[in-house]
Order: C-alpha cells, then sequence, then structure tokens
C-alpha cells in the first residue's frame, strides 16, 4: 500500500547537484543529505549482494489480481519478465489482463523504461498467465502474496502455498501493515521467506521495503533485494513490526487530516496546507489513491500495537466507514473525497461528493487555529503535520523499528512524496526543532494528543537524533 508522488521529471523542483553518470532516483534527490542517504543505501546492498545470492527472476508469481497485484504485474511485463497471475474469483479473473494493461501502458513515464512497447494488450497477454491454481507456481523463480489485508487469510494461503513450492524458490508478501514475523509462524521453511513491499503506485515509485523476520536467511534477503535492483527499484531495508516505516508514519497523518475534516476544515485547506509543507498531493487525496476500504483494515490493524495519540480516533473511523458503505472508495469506484474518472477496468464510476453525515459544516474551533490568532489555518495545519509525523518517525527510532535515521528520509521522499529538496521528513524537522524550542508554538498548532511537555521532548529527541 501507500503512495509515492516521485518528482523524477514534470515534477521536479529547483537545480540539483551535479551527480554525473548516477541514477536517476539520485538526481531526483535535489538535497546533498538525501543524495548521501542514497549512497549509503547503495553502498549497504553491494556489500551484501554477491554472484552466489544474485537472483535471475525469469518468471514471478503472484497470488491476488486485485490493483496491487496486477499492478506489481505490469512493471514484471514491462521488465520482459514472465508472471503467473493466481485468483480465485473468477470475475477478478476476467478482468486481471485489462487491468495489467491499463498499468502497463503507465510505464513509459518511467525512464528505465522509457522504451516500453505501445501495444500494452498484446504484451500482456504475451507476458502474463492467468490462473486460478496454486500449483502452477512451482516452476517460478519467486512468488510474492497480494491478497487483502487480513492475517487469517494470509496464513491460510501461505500454509498451503509452501507445500507446493520447491525449496529454492523466494517466498514473499506484500503486507502493508501485518508483521511478517506473524505470517512466518504458519511456515516449514520461514528461512526462505520475507515481506517485499511495494508502495502504490507501483509503477511509479522507486522505492521498495523490504522486511526480513528473525528467521529470513541472509541470502533470502539478498536475493529479494537483487531482484528488485533489476526491476530499477531500491529497496530500503526495514525492521519487522506491523505497518514498517511508511506506513506507521502516513496514517499518523492520516489521523491528523481526519481529525481536521471532522472539525469543519475543507477539503481543499487541508490538501493545501500538505503542497505547502512540500507533498506532491494531500492526506485525502492519498487515502483516494490506496482506497479507502484498505485504508480502514490497515488502520484497525495498525491500532493495537501502538500508543495513544496514534490510534485512528472514532469519528475518523466512522466518517471511513460511512464512505465505504456508499461505494465512495476513491480513484477505483470513480469518487472518494474527490471525483475521478478512474479508466481502470473493473472498477466502477460514481459521481459527485457528498460529505459523510459524521463531518460537520461549522467553522474551525478555536483550538484548531483561526486567522486572527497565530498564523493562518494553514499554517497551523502545516505545523501539525510535521510535527505528528516527526513523532512518529521518532518513536520508531526509539522502538528499533529503523535500522537507521536516514531510511525514513529516502522513504518519506520517494515512497510518501515529500520534497526531495528538502532532505526528507526527519532531516527537516531536525533543522526546525532548536526554533522549535526557541520560539514555542501555540497549542492550536500542536497534533492531535500533544501537549506543551510532551512538544518539548519531541523537540530534544529530534536534536539528539545522530545520523553517523
Amino acid at each position: 500500500m501507500h503512495l509515492s508522488f516521485l518528482p523524477l521529471e514534470e515534477e521536479s523542483r529547483g537545480p540539483g547537484p551535479d551527480l554525473g553518470g548516477t541514477s536517476a532516483i539520485e538526481i531526483a534527490a535535489r538535497h546533498p543529505h538525501l543524495v548521501g542517504q542514497l549512497r549509503r543505501l547503495t553502498g549497504y546492498w553491494s556489500e551484501r549482494l554477491s554472484q552466489k545470492t544474485h537472483l535471475l527472476c525469469q518468471k514471478v508469481g503472484i497470488v491476488g489480481a486485485g490493483l496491487m497485484g496486477c499492478s506489481i504485474a505490469a512493471v514484471l511485463v514491462a521488465t520482459g519478465r514472465r508472471v503467473k497471475l493466481v485468483e480465485k474469483d473468477p470475475a477478478a479473473r476476467e478482468i486481471a489482463l485489462h487491468r495489467v494493461a491499463y498499468f502497463l501502458s503507465q510505464v513509459e513515464r518511467i525512464p528505465h523504461n522509457a522504451d516500453c512497447p505501445e501495444d500494452t494488450s498484446k504484451r500482456s497477454r504475451e507476458l502474463c498467465e492467468i490462473t486460478d491454481r496454486l500449483a502452477e507456481l512451482r516452476d517460478c523463480d519467486l512468488v510474492l502474496e497480494c491478497i487483502v489485508e487480513s492475517l487469517p487469510r494470509k496464513k491460510k494461503l501461505l500454509s498451503g502455498l509452501e507445500p507446493l513450492l520447491p525449496p529454492e524458490v523466494v517466498l514473499a508478501t506484500n503486507t502493508s501493515s501485518i508483521a511478517v514475523g506473524e505470517l512466518a509462524a504458519v511456515l516449514r521453511r520461514p528461512e526462505s521467506f520475507c515481506g517485499i513491499h511495494f508502495l502504490h503506485p507501483v509503477v511509479k515509485c522507486p522505492v521498495v521495503e523490504v522486511v526480513a523476520s528473525q528467521s529470513t536467511a541472509e541470502e533470502t534477503l539478498a536475493q529479494a533485494a537483487s531482484f528488485l535492483q533489476e526491476l530499477g527499484k531500491l529497496p530500503v531495508p526495514v525492521p519487522d513490526g506491523r505497518g514498517f516505516i511508511v506506513n506507521r508514519i502516513l496514517f499518523r497523518w492520516f489521523v491528523e487530516a481526519l481529525t481536521a475534516l471532522d472539525h469543519g476544515f475543507g477539503r481543499e485547506l487541508i490538501e493545501e496546507a500538505a503542497r505547502q509543507l512540500g507533498f506532491a498531493w494531500g492526506p485525502l487525496r492519498i487515502l483516494d489513491e490506496i482506497g479507502l476500504d484498505l485504508a480502514l483494515r490497515v488502520g484497525r490493524l495498525l491500532q493495537d500495537p501502538l500508543r495513544d495519540p496514534f490510534n485512528l480516533n472514532q469519528r475518523g473511523m466512522r466518517i471511513l466507514s460511512e464512505m465505504i458503505q456508499n461505494q465512495r472508495l476513491g480513484r477505483k469506484t470513480g469518487v472518494g473525497f474527490f471525483s475521478y474518472d478512474s479508466g481502470i477496468p473493473g472498477e466502477g464510476t460514481q459521481e459527485g461528493w457528498n460529505a459523510p453525515t459524521f463531518v460537520r459544516h461549522e467553522p474551525p474551533r478555536r483550538s484548531l487555529g483561526q486567522e486572527s490568532l497565530h498564523g493562518s489555518l494553514t499554517d497551523a495545519l502545516c505545523s501539525r503535520y510535521m510535527l505528528s509525523m516527526a513523532a512518529e518517525a521518532l518513536r520508531l527510532i526509539h522502538e528499533n523499528l529503523v535500522f537507521h535515521p536516514g531510511d525514513i528520509d529516502v522513504l518519506s521522499s520517494f515512497g510518501l512524496g515529500y520534497d526531495a529538496q528538502c532532505g526528507g521528513l526527519l532531516y527537516a524537522a531536525i533543522q526546525r526543532s532548536q526554533s522549535w524550542l526557541s520560539e514555542g508554538l501555540p497549542p492550536e498548532f500542536l497534533p492531535a494528543g500533544m501537549n506543551l511537555a510532551r512538544f518539548k521532548d519531541l523537540a530534544v529527541g529530534l536534536g539528539n537524533v545522530v545520523y553517523d
């Protein structure tokens, strides 16, 4: 799950450092700190990858022909790999190739795949095979499960799939919120299992979270990384834990956006604050792209293990639930917080926007900021967004769920769409932490659940983060 809007071409902002012969992702970084973190990651994998661990994936199995499964299939087809796509639902099987062709038509926007053929339907038919039988995956080099985000359903699938595969096949999950170790517990060969979390939209996002459980072999992780590099993706190693890095930070942002919506802030203001802060898209637009049904499932999975105030508030849950009940799931149904001409095969279209009944139609409460107080409403929201995500990033570091602070900067820039010329979300927050402490912030500029004492602790904690 989860969104990237990487400004590789038309959306790049400002001049960048002279990198000469380096990768497109480095050129897009636009900031020396971020370029340094990207090169650190490149060095990290160079030390771990060898001819022995190189995995030449010519045939990949994918279980689940939903939007994510078909998106991944499109990227694989674009690089000339054969795909076996397993889907039990006849209706989903019927439209799977059309979906793959739809996403394949978008791959040409990526520089390293600029030679993608125009006849996407023909290419999809030639390289992508649809089946309803898991046993047909036994001749694949790597198998990735992409079914619905449900722990019981994923466990059932994996326990039945593993015995059908030869021992040398890498088995992976694309889960966005479930700990890989929880899934590995049902396997006989957990050392050959890992998490490969592609971020949406797959055809545009250059980074992927790679997750090892305590049982994952180093060889397996290296093979997964080499596979991703063959696709032109940068693997970012992430410790195992629910939500990993991207979704932990992303859903904390959603909390703030839904809180603002609940208290009367308009959709346009909520999105404009995100753009002013440096994000390509706002949180409501991202929710629409993910799909509100998936967002709600993931939000519920992330609730239990995380401390307050991260939990989605009940009113926010009810906003999403009511929209889902009315089939307003986002882009895939044509309408969510905004209206779309989706163009995605197999997805319906609806028109118009009606705010959920739980959303108030009154002016924003004084506690969330007013023009006559310490700045504009947009300024207040920008502050709340930045502080809430920075607090979650710091919490991840304290919980040892980040291998290196720079990984947060890379993933926020290329996985969440934060302006790459700012150096990354954590880096930018650290730069501001001293001014926050010296100048102070009014209460309405603080995120939900954060008082002044906790704000000072956060600012001091950010100042103590060490990158070396």
